[in-house]
């Protein structure tokens, strides 16, 4: 016979297996965005983006399951209106299928110029020239940068790694888990879309 007291341990423990159970199961984006939002300095801004990564065959076609191997990356960014600017990396892989980041940088211009790629042991890196500005006082909005790496069959540890690139326009989701993440935020959020140089 069930007692009070174990009824509700058991109660707790299929709402915790539930929630576990939901939760990997959940197709959100990765949480990177939970910042210290409350002592935003006056020439500071925050940038909020995802990165979506996935591997593809050379025609497009997405790899899944188990003949996907794990792609780990690293975006390279820094601030190109500054002599010596700030920069850091953004770190991700293609097991996840999103994953949203958000950083404080002081307000300027930026550029995320290299993308780092390992499968295995075989590394990789390409340029990229991809902007974004960080606005003073404000959380900025950059978008979904969409990475493909494509499938090269005898590609050597030096060679460089086919890619293609695209930005997405996701702002109200984003925004809202950033809004979730972040509920002492003060400042606006506005949209300014990141580009990529041709």
């Amino acid at each position: 016979m069930l007692t009070k007291t174990s009824f509700r341990s058991a109660k707790f423990l299929i709402a915790f297996i539930a929630c576990i159970f939901s939760a990997s199961c959940a197709t959100a984006p990765r949480n990177e965005a939970a910042i210290d939002t409350t002592t935003l300095k006056a020439d500071e801004g925050i940038v909020i983006f995802s990165v979506a990564a996935q591997l593809c065959r050379q025609n497009g076609e997405k790899i899944t399951g188990s003949e996907a191997p794990k792609v780990d990356y690293t975006l390279r960014y820094f601030d190109t209106s500054r002599f010596f600017g700030r920069g850091g990396n953004i770190d991700g892989d293609t097991q996840t299928p999103e994953t949203l980041f958000a950083r404080r940088l002081p307000a300027g211009e930026y550029k995320m110029d290299k993308l780092y790629a390992s499968i295995g042991t075989m590394t990789a890196n390409t340029p990229i020239d991809v902007h974004f500005t960080v606005s003073p006082n404000k959380a900025t909005y950059i978008g979904s940068l969409q990475l493909e790496f494509r499938e090269r069959k005898g590609t050597s540890n030096n060679e460089t790694q086919a890619l293609a690139l695209k930005v997405a326009d996701n702002t109200a989701n984003a925004t809202n888990m950033f809004k979730t993440f972040n509920p002492a935020l003060r400042c606006d959020i506005v949209t300014n879309l990141m580009r990529i140089a041709k």
